[in-house]
Parts: C-alpha cells; structure tokens; sequence
C-alpha cells in the first residue's frame, strides 16, 4: 500500500489520520445518547431542569471529553510545527524517518492530554462536575485552584491556558514562520 501511495510516507499523513481520528471521537462523545458522554444532553437538563445523573458520571464524561479535544489541539499545533520546521530545513523527502517517531508523539500528545485532563480530576486545581450556569459537564469555575491557593488565576483559565492556548500560540508563531519563509521566495 505505501509503495503505491507515496503520501502515506509523509508524516503529515498520519498527524491528520489522528486529527480525524480525534474529531471522530470528539464527535461521538458529544452527541446526544453516547456512552462516552455520560448520556447527559442539554435536553436532558432542559427536561429534568437539573442534571439526572450521578457527579461521577458526569466528571469522567468531561475527562474523557476534554482529554480528546485536548488531543485535538495538541494535533493541529503539532501539524502546524512541523510544516514551519519542514519549511525552515527545506525537507520534502516524505517518509524520510518512517512512521514510528510520529506514532511516539501521537502517543505523547495522548499521555500530556491525559496528564492535563487529570489536574482537575484528581482535585489538585479545580474540579470537574456540573456547571449549571452553562449546563454541561465541564472544569467548574471557582476563584481560585485550592481553598488555600493564594495562586489567583482560575482553574479553568490555568487548564485552558495549557491545553489550548499554548497550541493556539505554537499554530500561529508556526504559520508566521511559513508565512515570512514564503515571502522570501520570488514570485514566478
């Protein structure tokens, strides 16, 4: 199959199998009567007027879901990095160092996720529950990480911050990089 498709060579090839990957996944955990959810939908708190399921489930259905999204950020920086890195060194030989470090990183962008995902699970700053302000299952909104934190950043900002706003930051200064590299080149 590879030495008849030679895009599959290409790293990039298997960062956005993952990324689809990822949105898949994303997408059936958020759909209404999924198992991975939890079962909770915005109707079901619409109907009940409240949540009708336990804490538990409602604090593993948002791990779960925020670890995926979590992996879908990471994946798109990564994506990003890569072709900023690949344009920089002038790399365009694909598969030139096989698919097993990029299957490594898809596995370290899984175990960074989950190691981000479990701060609030595991109570160390903020927790995962329901919000009924917004009505989901989410990291809930409190002033501060612990009750003797004098750390003054909100915990949800703080987990935000880390898993979507550093990959918002590495996609935008890598498409900068490609974005002045290509400027460079004269137009034909």
């Amino acid at each position: 199959f590879g030495q008849e498709f030679v895009m599959t060579k290409d790293p990039v090839f298997l960062l956005i199998l993952h990324l689809s990957f990822c949105d898949l996944l994303y997408c059936i955990s958020g759909r209404p009567g999924s198992l991975i959810s939890g079962l909770p939908t915005y109707w079901d708190v619409y109907y009940h007027g409240y949540y009708p399921y336990s804490e538990e489930m409602c604090k593993y259905a948002a791990f779960f879901r925020n670890t995926i999204a979590y992996a879908d950020f990471h994946t798109v920086a990564l994506i990003s990095a890569y072709f900023a890195w690949r344009r920089r060194n002038g790399r365009q030989q694909h598969g030139q160092y096989g698919s097993k470090p990029v299957l490594v990183v898809i596995f370290g962008i899984w175990i960074y996720s989950f190691c981000i995902t479990c701060i609030p699970l595991m109570g160390l700053c903020g927790q995962l529950g329901f919000d009924a302000k917004h009505g989901k299952c989410k990291v809930i909104t409190c002033g501060s990480c612990s009750e003797g934190s004098s750390f003054a950043v909100p915990p949800g900002g703080l987990v935000l911050a880390i898993s979507v706003g550093v990959p918002s930051l590495v996609v935008l200064v890598s498409y900068t990089l490609v974005y002045k590299s290509l400027s460079k080149v004269p137009a034909d």
